[in-house]
């Protein structure tokens, strides 16, 4: 109950928590932990700690993903979403759990939007019994707009905390002109046809604001300004 009670909303401590947590890496290059405690299960995702994280990171080229409830989506950190949504998927059928919370904090934050949608779009459209709920702290944005699919999937279950001084949630922007897409492995670029130049995307969920109008320095991405700024919600 413990657990519970710190996981179901923003604070200095929940960050802490889910930051000193011990992570498991993937080659996917997700940085993942996974606890049950009865019939709860606890899913937190790291930020960037390696240039595989950075690569994936700026591949923000939107793709639709037909086995994703058919949305357009940040290809580059669904790829490492996608290196665990079939272990979600049985835990979400298997009748082993009843409550799902998830959090992640900059990278972390937007596999956190992504997993809640998807958990929260089968629960939704298979009336399961589950109930999720997620908390995003700094994410960039990871859907792009307009999606009714993921407002109705995240509606009640994320919340998205945010500075609006840091940098990185306002990435991809709003509107993006992406004429090429590159690939690494192997070594690539790809022109688009011109009508997919220009993308939308949008943060979803419900916004927590944090930090101060005036303070825009240091840079207000940086963990130890994250919890100075949550220090001041009580």
């Amino acid at each position: 109950m413990e657990s519970q009670i710190l996981w179901s909303s923003p604070s200095k401590e929940h960050f802490q928590h889910i930051r000193e947590l011990p992570y498991n890496h993937l080659d996917s290059g997700l940085d993942v932990h996974m606890r049950k405690e009865g019939k709860t299960l606890y899913l937190a995702f790291q930020e960037s700690n390696g240039r595989g994280d950075w690569t994936d990171n700026f591949n923000f080229t939107p793709e639709t993903f037909q086995m994703y409830t058919d949305v357009k989506a940040h290809r580059g950190l669904a790829g490492q979403y996608f290196s665990i949504r079939s272990f979600v998927k049985e835990l979400l059928y298997s009748r082993q759990v009843d409550q799902i919370y998830v959090s992640g904090f900059s990278l972390g934050g937007a596999i956190t939007v992504a997993a809640v949608q998807d958990i929260g779009y089968h629960i939704d459209k298979y009336n399961l019994k589950i109930k999720v709920f997620g908390i995003a702290y700094e994410p960039p944005r990871f859907f792009c707009a307009p999606n009714k699919i993921v407002a109705k999937s995240l509606k009640g279950r994320l919340l998205n905390v945010q500075n609006l001084h840091d940098p990185i949630v306002h990435l991809p922007l709003i509107c993006t002109l992406i004429p090429f897409t590159i690939s690494l492995k192997p070594w690539r670029i790809k022109i688009l046809h011109p009508r997919w130049w220009l993308t939308f995307w949008k943060h979803y969920g419900k916004r927590v604001y944090i930090g101060k109008l005036w303070k825009f320095w240091p840079i207000q991405h940086r963990p130890d300004q994250v919890e100075k700024a949550l220090g001041a919600l009580g």
